[in-house]
């Protein structure tokens, strides 16, 4: 794959080269979504949308490597990491084919402390104030403007005095930091005030630590830089609070696109973290590089040893939750931990056995599936029953159509074709699931067994399936996606998985949705919730309608005459 340009040959490009071939064959430490960064960028340099102009690359890289650190003793010169050069590339050299003009509009970058992320952001920025030949606006967003906005104002500053005429440095907090005499150009610091960003029309946005910022400013950002034609570029370290910061809703969007293969062009997520099965209590070089690709140049590794030491080593829950979200760049609520012990689950394999009498049925019908998205969702028919001895049996059918198996398998990074081989995915011909097979699946447990109930997400069913299945084959159906529902069966399902209470064959998809899942805190109960970065949820949320289901009728509880043994 040769890539669309005359400057290939640089020594940033090569270098740039070499790191990116190295994540994607795994030669180098580094997680799923780095790597499929990489691989996409590798894509791209033989698009039919995205040519890169390696030209401009290097005059940045190279002006970038002229600047003198800040508050160094022995003057010593920026030298760009391999990492660093991808960020700069995106934001730099990436261009529409048609028209020359810079393509990434969005660029999210995530990664752990001390990736030295905001030096980079105001060399980035300096770069631009000082090459600028009109009165433009650039913008450094943080936030407070007078903390984290204000460290990198002073780094602005600072480049403003080692490059000289024509930057101008200003010391008005929370207004200008530097400024282009000869054009009119600035660089202003703002505040973590939504209003702030009204009527924007940047050139460039940067906003520093914005997964740290309650309100909701991104969107103005993007309103922002939409007039312009310019770029928005987000620096961050994960914050503890996932659910109330408008920063992720946008983020994990892009990241789901990114997993399964089908990004927006205008924008690109850069994420350094660990994955979901990589050990935190124990310390481990290569995990902790994965977060930390300036591990060794921007942050030492005592240094992260020693913060393993002290708060996960001999920390609490609450600083090892630090430590990870800090060093691993990584949440300690997504997954199965914030929902279902994985051990647990895993000892209740007991193959399911159902029995003549009643069973609850309850069906998840992703929209992925049912209206041809690039999503890998599946659709999950799941059937319970309890066992006289109290253990609820647990059934599931999962179907995909075929051509999303044949397009997205490779890169949905599932092993849909292992599932389908081994009788866990059913596949429907053509593009579209098949709603006569679901009606199938759901006649033959008529047939076989009383059901009591088809439990159901009314957000994702087509209103004429259900009218027909309600009116021509008088069935019993109840919506169930509500948190008036979902949470009371999901605080069940935890209990009757702790006390091994669940008989469900090992069902690999079933196990996948729940790790997938995260966990979303809900008027004092919990609920999962659907990390686009993970996806497919669909097989947990059909089991938990049926749960529902079963649970409200009272169907997990055993009568002493059905059970096996009877006292007299």
């Amino acid at each position: 794959m040769q890539p669309d340009t005359h400057l290939a040959n640089s020594n940033f490009f090569t270098e740039l080269r070499a790191y990116l071939d190295e994540l994607v064959a795994g030669s180098r430490p580094a997680g799923e979504l780095i790597r499929a960064a990489a691989s996409r960028m590798l894509e791209e340099f033989s698009s039919d949308v995205i040519v890169w102009d390696w030209e401009h690359f290097d005059r940045v890289c190279r002006w970038i490597e002229t600047l003198d650190l800040p508050d160094q003793e022995d003057d010593s010169r920026m030298k760009l990491q391999p990492y660093q050069l991808m960020i700069v590339a995106n934001i730099e050299a990436r261009r529409w084919r048609e028209n020359g003009k810079r393509a990434t509009a969005t660029l999210f970058c995530e990664m752990a402390r001390g990736g030295a992320k905001t030096m980079l952001m105001a060399m980035i920025l300096s770069y631009h104030l000082a090459h600028s030949r009109a009165e433009l606006q650039y913008h450094l967003g943080a936030p407070t403007a007078s903390g984290a906005g204000e460290d990198t104002a002073n780094l602005l500053r600072a480049f403003a005095r080692q490059i000289g005429e024509p930057l101008k440095p200003v010391g008005s907090a929370g207004k200008e930091a530097v400024r282009n005499t000869e054009t009119g150009s600035t660089i202003k610091v703002l505040p973590a005030d939504e209003e702030k960003y009204h009527g924007l029309r940047s050139v460039i946005c940067a906003i520093d630590e914005i997964a740290h910022i309650s309100k909701p400013i991104i969107t103005r950002a993007r309103t922002g830089v939409a007039k312009t034609g310019g770029q928005l570029i987000t620096f961050s370290t994960p914050h503890h609070e996932k659910e109330t910061i408008p920063y992720y809703a946008w983020r994990d969007q892009m990241v789901g696109e990114l997993v399964e293969g089908h990004s927006k062009d205008e924008e690109v997520a850069l994420v350094w973290t660990i994955d979901d099965a990589d050990p935190v209590d124990e310390f481990v070089s290569e995990v902790v590089e994965k977060a930390n690709p300036g591990l060794g140049v921007t942050i030492q590794e005592k240094s992260i040893r020693d913060s393993h030491s002290s708060m996960v080593v001999s920390g609490t829950p609450a600083t090892r939750a630090d430590y990870q979200r800090q060093h691993l760049a990584s949440f300690n609520d997504l997954g199965s931990g914030g929902l279902l012990d994985l051990d647990d689950w895993r000892a209740c394999d007991a193959v399911p056995v159902f029995k003549p009498g009643r069973v609850w049925v309850g069906i998840d019908l992703s929209r992925g599936a049912a209206c041809d998205s690039n999503r890998t969702d599946v659709c999950s028919v799941c059937a319970v029953q309890t066992a006289p001895d109290g253990v609820i049996q647990v059934k599931a059918r999962h179907y995909m159509p075929e051509h999303r198996l044949e397009h997205f398998g490779h890169r949905s990074k599932l092993p849909l074709g292992e599932w389908a081989s081994e009788g866990y995915l059913r596949l429907c011909p053509g593009r579209v699931i098949d709603p006569a097979m679901i009606e199938m699946e759901l006649e033959a447990l008529m047939k076989d067994y009383k059901v009591s109930e088809i439990a159901y997400d009314l957000w994702t069913f087509s209103r004429d399936v259900l009218h027909r299945w309600e009116t021509v084959n008088r069935w019993t159906l109840k919506g169930r996606a509500q948190a008036q529902y979902v949470v009371p069966a999901t605080e069940g399902l935890v209990d009757k998985v702790r006390q091994r209470k669940i008989a469900h064959g090992g069902d690999p998809i079933l196990e996948k949705s729940i790790k997938n899942a995260r966990v979303k805190n809900y008027q004092g109960g919990r609920r999962p919730d659907k990390d686009p970065s993970r996806s497919m949820i669909d097989p947990l949320m059909a089991m938990i309608y049926a749960l529902s289901s079963c649970f409200e009728e009272g169907g997990d509880r055993v009568s002493a005459y059905d059970a096996d043994d009877i006292g007299v």
